[in-house]
């Protein structure tokens, strides 16, 4: 299935996250909240590879096999597409595509690069190893490349789509659940999203639980057709899709297995991608970063790229916001540092929209303040992150804990990165 929308009756765009090479997604918005009580036995095959992914093409090869990889390329916005027309600005990658489907030539070859280069694989414009591997990797079903200034450029960073939320507050409200999570795991893996993309940009959600006055966010799980006018197909296919800004809805196909400990499709990974696209951003190319377009299982924390995407739309956070490489202009900011820590922890500071009156100490807490000790565990003992606390005034009412398993949930959370550093630290927080 490969759905768009027609731009006169619908707006915004939407993305979805889908399980099974070649079988990718991109559905429409607008309209009512689904209504649909459609509960159907979803089916439980799973999608083969296609099967031009077999074997190693490249130009001058003539088969069936190159006919499949021309129809791959086309879904993902390299060839002309009808269905993607109504994308605004979309063009294709390639402007001439192949005259005979059946055979490897110049057109497909540059096709096939700018794939490459856009996933970060090695460019020589065969169907090489690693870029059939690739192919074969779950994926979202937005076009590559797009939004894009010129067709066939390749930024190497996270893209805005164009769309953003006029307001800093919004309201979400998760109208089912899954039962293979229950209630209050569901909710918390999606609270637990929300929580992350808050934590670095200046962005409040507020979760309501009755379906009244104005919600922005809608989401909620279904099977099969969900009047949305984009049916999910069943287990091992499109896993959710989400939709841009104003609209609001993200919606995840119950078909699936999901959870929350790694055995089947993880909530929390898809849910953060997703609210990514709900909040306006578009696929990075960077492989490791949360919005990259291909789903690799359980990728619960925003990478250096997610960040900056997201900064870029929405400015840093209000009242506490970090940053990794300087002090924020216009605001008060306290350098955190370890001398020990050889991971270029010299240059990371928390800043403050007002003098909170913060002090740092990489030596024992500060006596006559309010301290709270730093830490990060998987730390070696000679980097000494043993000793170090954020210390405020006693009389301060900010009441800080510190994390490092993720956000607090009920709490407003900043994060605290150092991508530079491999020990984890993707996942701590300072919440208050």
């Amino acid at each position: 299935m490969m759905s768009f929308f027609n731009r006169s009756a619908r707006q915004g765009l939407a993305m979805s996250f889908v399980l099974g090479a070649g079988v990718l997604s991109l559905a429409g918005c607008g309209g009512p909240e689904p209504v649909s009580t459609d509960t159907s036995s979803a089916s439980e095959e799973l999608h083969a590879a296609p099967s031009f992914l077999t074997r190693h093409l490249r130009k001058g090869d003539r088969s069936e096999e190159v006919r499949g990889l021309v129809s791959y390329l086309r879904k993902y916005g390299y060839f002309s597409n009808p269905e993607l027309q109504h994308l605004p600005g979309w063009k294709p990658l390639v402007a001439q595509e192949p005259a005979d489907p059946r055979l490897f030539d110049e057109s497909l070859e540059k096709a096939l690069r700018l794939f490459q280069q856009a996933h970060g694989l090695p460019v020589d414009g065969t169907l090489n190893a690693e870029t059939r591997e690739r192919m074969k990797q779950p994926r979202c079903g937005f076009p590559d490349l797009y939004p894009s200034r010129e067709p066939g450029s390749v930024s190497a960073q996270y893209v805005q789509s164009g769309y953003a939320w006029s307001k800093r507050d919004l309201v979400f409200f998760i109208y089912n659940y899954t039962s293979d999570m229950g209630t209050a795991a569901t909710s918390d893996a999606i609270r637990g999203a929300f929580a992350r993309w808050a934590a670095v940009t200046d962005m409040r959600f507020t979760q309501t639980f009755t379906d009244t006055g104005t919600i922005d966010v809608r989401l909620g799980f279904h099977v099969g057709d969900h009047g949305d006018g984009y049916p999910f197909d069943g287990a091992s296919g499109v896993l959710a899709h989400a939709f841009y800004p104003q609209n609001g809805r993200v919606h995840f196909d119950d078909a699936e297995t999901w959870s929350d400990n790694g055995s089947g499709t993880d909530l929390a990974s898809v849910a953060l991608h997703e609210l990514g696209h709900t909040l306006g951003l578009a696929h990075s190319n960077e492989s490791y970063a949360v919005m990259y377009a291909y789903y690799s299982g359980i990728k619960r924390n925003l990478t250096m790229d997610d960040v900056d995407g997201i900064k870029s739309l929405y400015g840093v956070r209000s009242t506490l916001s970090w940053d990794s490489s300087a002090p924020i202009s216009g605001k008060y900011c306290t350098q955190i540092h370890e001398a020990a820590d050889p991971d270029t922890w010299t240059d990371n500071y928390l800043c403050s929209d007002s003098n909170l009156g913060i002090q740092w100490s990489s030596a024992g807490p500060i006596a006559g303040m309010r301290c709270t000790q730093i830490t990060e565990g998987t730390e070696p003992a000679s980097s000494t992150w043993n000793d170090n606390y954020l210390c405020v005034p006693t009389s301060s009412p900010y009441l800080f804990q510190w994390s490092s398993a993720g956000p607090i949930l009920g709490k407003s959370c900043v994060m605290w990165h150092e991508f530079a550093d491999s020990h984890t630290w993707d996942d701590n927080f300072l919440c208050y």
